[in-house]
């Protein structure tokens, strides 16, 4: 399994080209850290994991704007796996 990136950005249809834009970059940093971290699918992303990125990422100063949006697109992608059957439970 992949983190099927492009597929979610598909499925945004409902947001703007800018939010579309925004949110495939937050995804993908956010998989680039994961998988830095050992985790190679989203099936393997805890509640605890989704923490330690929020950590990470208050670590690197971003307003706080940013980490809301960032959270925000975590927050779709999470529930858009869990709608197509790729995950069980959102984390």
């Amino acid at each position: 399994m992949n983190w099927r990136q492009d597929e979610f950005a598909g499925s945004l249809t409902d947001a703007s080209p800018a939010t579309v834009l925004a949110y495939t970059k937050d995804l993908s940093s956010f998989v680039v850290w994961a998988e830095r971290s050992g985790l190679s699918e989203p099936s393997m992303v805890t509640r605890l994991i989704l923490r330690r990125y929020l950590a990470f990422l208050t670590t690197r100063r971003y307003a706080r704007r940013t980490v809301a949006r960032k959270v925000s697109a975590l927050r779709r992608y999470f529930d858009w796996l869990r709608r197509t059957g790729t995950i069980g439970s959102d984390p």
